[in-house]
């Protein structure tokens, strides 16, 4: 079974990272700063302040965008700019699930590390995100590195003190050079509170932990904000005041303010099934156990007395109360991908559980029949669009995706389509030795890895901004001095600089625009008024196929611009 689930595992973790353009909302101006850093590949303060166009983005430290420039350039040879790029979503979600599975091995034993894997990538916060070119994921792998390191800690008390600080350490400077602040002070947070209800951190050892954890997250905390600092005082203070606490406390107007905490509550428990929910059963089994054994208080339960095992999820359970208490009762802006750190260690709680036979059996049909149909619906799609036959898809998906598209031929999305489906046939005929959690994720991974082979040049079609470039392009002068947007947000802003080869200088109003050549996105909610004809003539109207929401107008300069790009 280990080649069937190592195979499930692999398959999903590739599935939706080629083949396709950088994606809205976050993908294209991550890859926007990619770009940057490629076209300049000298060491110059562009590394230090990232750009998307020609603007700083200074919203998340850069480490992400580093390592994809650095696997982009390294794969130059054999892989498409971005593609390369995508390389680095893989390399940090080998980390975190490399460190995953060991830390689920310390705790449970060999055979737990794929379960935890799969518990941890089948639940449904985490099945969009991991797949994407975006800072989150490299603060995912920090997470579940720092993780291991308080699990090591606890489990192994004659094992080095100076590896569990190291892991520590380094998983909270990777977190930190990825997002931010959040997440090494949730870990802090958990320490301290680890210091007070748990014997284990009250020990030398575990100041032991603490400077090795300092030493080897220093140069993460300071390094690249020493010399952000140096190179622009102003956009520093905007990144680490505005973009840290200004965007969690809502002093600063950055982010999406919350309005219904009631729905966020119940969102964030829908997002955790199905490790949050196996979690939280693990322990009230454990907790009735514990309460007809003796009747013991709660600090007595989670202290250590039943052993290292029961000290180590403690700390999980620490840090998750910690988190949700913080993300859900405190921050002034919540997004789903702000809880992704949070699923490694509902992972690490629920693997252990055991399902009742029963609950097993009826979860593994449940599976078999609802991922199967919806495998067959998927394959009638891609048929019918590669026959011009989208019509018959319900006219409810045409909000999303053009339905007059005509999907092209590919024998390799072909053939990767089939080789899932026939991952899934396996897996429904072992499926009473694999179990309820391992055959929901092998639908999960058929289902995703479907729509990423069979579907993908229609997805990308859709959410893609190339083909839109590409006739804006024709259109434009062979010669001009710069290119002025308005309304243009910077995920358009970078792609327009990887498909025109041009940065865009974003314009304030449509008064302020001094390029030869100006390009204004209007939205179905708000349309601009058309610049003026006796200075500017329309040349370009478009945008994706079948977004009905997006329109894109591009002018000319009827007279010479006043002021150059420079």
């Amino acid at each position: 079974m280990r080649w069937l689930l190592l195979g499930l595992v692999i398959a999903y973790v590739l599935a939706g990272v080629f083949g396709r353009d950088p994606w809205k909302a976050d993908e294209p101006y991550s890859f926007g700063m990619v770009l940057n850093f490629l076209q300049g590949l000298a060491w110059s303060v562009d590394w230090v302040v990232p750009h998307v166009g020609a603007d700083p983005f200074v919203e998340k430290p850069p480490l992400m965008y580093w390592t994809a420039a650095l696997l982009a350039h390294l794969s130059s040879a054999f892989l498409p700019m971005q593609e390369g790029a995508q390389l680095a979503v893989i390399a940090w979600m080998a980390v975190a699930l490399f460190a995953l599975s060991a830390t689920a091995r310390w705790l449970y034993g060999g055979r737990y590390g794929v379960l935890a894997c799969m518990l941890l990538l089948g639940t449904l916060g985490v099945v969009v995100h991991v797949h994407k070119l975006i800072a989150d994921v490299p603060q995912l792998a920090g997470t579940v590195l720092a993780l291991a390191g308080l699990v090591r800690f606890v489990v192994a008390p004659q094992a080095p003190t100076w590896k569990a600080g190291l892991m520590l350490g380094v998983g909270a400077g990777v977190a930190f050079m990825s997002k931010g602040v959040l997440v090494p002070a949730l870990l802090a947070l958990t320490y301290l509170a680890s210091v007070v209800l748990l014997p284990v951190f009250r020990t030398r050892r575990a100041v032991v932990l603490l400077l090795w954890t300092v030493l080897a997250a220093l140069p993460g905390l300071l390094v690249w904000p020493y010399l952000f600092w140096r190179a622009s005082e102003p956009l520093f203070i905007e990144w680490f005041w505005n973009n840290n606490f200004g965007r969690f406390f809502g002093f600063s107007e950055v982010g999406e303010s919350r309005s219904n905490y009631g729905q966020d509550i119940g969102l964030a428990i829908a997002l955790s099934f199905p490790a949050g929910w196996l979690a939280v059963a693990e322990l009230f089994k454990r907790w009735r156990s514990y309460s007809a054994a003796a009747n013991m208080d709660s600090v007595a339960v989670f202290s250590g007395m039943k052993g290292e095992i029961k000290s180590a999820r403690a700390v999980l359970w620490i840090y998750v109360v910690i988190f949700y208490a913080v993300l859900l009762g405190m921050s002034a802006s919540l997004r789903e991908v702000y809880l992704l750190p949070v699923y490694p260690a509902l992972a690490l709680l629920g693997a252990s559980i055991a399902l009742p036979i029963r609950l097993d059996r009826v979860w593994c049909k449940v599976s078999v029949i609802f991922f199967s149909a919806c495998g067959i619906w998927v394959w009638f799609c891609g048929g019918a669009l590669l026959a011009g036959a989208g019509h018959l898809i319900p006219s409810v998906f045409a909000r999303w995706l053009p339905l007059n598209y005509v999907l092209p031929f590919n024998l390799a999305w072909l053939l990767a389509g089939l080789s899932l489906t026939g991952l899934w046939i396996c897996a429904i005929v072992w499926r009473a030795r694999l179990g309820a959690i391992a055959m929901s994720f092998a639908g999960i991974t058929l289902i995703w890895g479907l729509l990423h082979t069979v579907l993908l040049p229609w997805l990308n079609e859709a959410r893609s901004y190339r083909s839109a470039f590409n006739a804006l392009k024709i259109v434009l002068p062979q010669q001009y001095d710069c290119l002025a947007v308005f309304n243009v947000g910077e995920s358009e802003r970078a792609l327009l600089h990887y498909f025109i080869g041009v940065k865009p200088v974003q314009s304030a109003s449509l008064n302020a625009m001094t390029c030869q050549v100006a390009l204004v996105l209007d939205k179905s909610d708000h349309r601009f008024s058309a610049l003026p004809p006796q200075a500017w003539q329309e040349i370009w109207r478009g945008g994706r196929m079948g977004d009905e929401n997006e329109r894109f107008r591009a002018y000319v300069r009827r007279e010479p611009s006043l002021h150059r790009n420079k």
